[in-house]
């Protein structure tokens, strides 16, 4: 619990940052991550999946020694299209899930939703 709560934490330093609300977690983005990560890992394809109410998804993959919130964040406000429910003040609602593997690999899913 404590990854996702940096993660949510990550999250709300950067909209500080920004002078923008805080996100709010929400359990039912992070049920329904937790499901689509679910998907991921039995096809074995990462793929954006359909966030209800106009939501936006991040995905992202890596070493767990090397892949820490902290890093997911910078990695999606690096590209415009990931960074968009992160720095869009519409965007009040959170909820992230993540999958460690046998070989040190670690899958990371926010929801975003107005």
């Amino acid at each position: 619990m404590a990854f996702l709560s940096q993660l949510k934490e990550d999250h709300n330093e950067y909209r500080r940052s920004q002078q923008l609300s805080l996100f709010q977690w929400d359990s039912a983005l992070e049920t329904l991550a937790q499901t689509q990560l679910q998907h991921i890992q039995s096809t074995k394809q990462i793929q954006h999946g359909h966030v209800p109410t106009q939501g936006l998804q991040n995905i992202v993959s890596g070493k767990r020694n090397l892949l820490k919130p902290n890093v997911a964040l910078k990695l999606w406000l690096g590209h415009q299209g990931h960074a968009r429910p992160i720095q869009h003040p519409s965007f009040q609602k959170l909820g992230c899930s993540f999958h460690d593997d046998s070989n040190n690999n670690i899958t990371i899913l926010c929801n975003y939703s107005p």
